[in-house]
């Protein structure tokens, strides 16, 4: 129960709705959350666990395809693109990040061999990156399917997992407050099975946060999405639509 208190990252709070822990917070387009600055360090060596977790992830992939096609859910500046090409620089790269409007505006100026974009582009995706975001968004099981319907491989990473689904605000020192719907293990599991197999899984202990007396473990999943549950024809929501759309918790 003390990981929660008094860190810089904190859950605050359960609601009945994705909507209500909304108005608990100053949301994602307040001017303390957008990311702005400087392309990634490109030298030294890459020791983070969080970016070793998604080279392990990518690493069986990049073994098998020479060209890779990615869409980076909440990406920011794109900087999983930077270690992904730094450590696998005889992949070719074809890199779109997915971002709020404000966020995009800003990182286009900042990382222009990026392609970004505020919904997610038509075709089909060989890797469909979701590293500490599906918890952002009010249905992270409808956004889940979506991507998986438009790729070979999803790659989720830093993703709160909690006993059952709970509406909640996430507070981050000096950044601001954001509602966040934490997915429940076995709905999450389910929904998992159903769109593919599960390749590999780890957890993410520098994450690790709780919520009350609730532990919530934040996890990263390697999917290989089933060839039934892939197509081209769903209409693209803008990011922007996904993270404003209320969506009130089944009973």
């Amino acid at each position: 129960m003390l990981a929660g208190i008094g860190g810089s990252v904190r859950y605050r709070g359960r609601y009945a709705s994705f909507a209500q822990a909304r108005a608990h917070s100053l949301g994602y387009e307040n001017p303390l959350s957008l990311q702005r600055g400087e392309l990634p360090a490109l030298q030294g060596p890459i020791t983070e666990a969080r970016t070793l977790q998604l080279v392990a992830a990518f690493a069986p992939i990049v073994a098998a395809r020479a060209n890779l096609r990615v869409v980076d859910l909440g990406g920011s500046l794109g900087g999983h693109y930077y270690s992904m090409a730094r450590l696998f620089p005889q992949t070719d790269w074809d890199w779109t990040v997915v971002e709020t409007p404000a966020q995009v505006a800003a990182a286009r100026t900042s990382a222009p061999v990026l392609h970004f974009a505020t919904e997610r582009p038509q075709g089909h995706f060989d890797i469909a990156l979701i590293s500490g975001t599906l918890q952002y968004l009010p249905d992270p099981y409808a956004v889940l399917r979506d991507f998986a319907a438009h790729a070979d491989y999803v790659v989720l990473n830093r993703l709160p997992v909690a006993a059952e689904d709970i509406a909640t605000v996430q507070v981050v020192k000096g950044q601001g407050s954001y509602p966040a719907l934490l997915p429940g293990e076995r709905k999450l599991m389910n929904a998992l099975a159903e769109l593919g197999e599960i390749v590999m899984q780890w957890e993410c202990p520098a994450d690790q946060i709780s919520l009350g007396a609730s532990r919530v473990r934040h996890r990263g999943f390697l999917l290989r999405v089933h060839q039934n549950c892939k197509e081209t024809t769903r209409t693209c929501v803008p990011f922007g639509m996904l993270i404003d759309e209320p969506v009130v918790l089944n009973a």
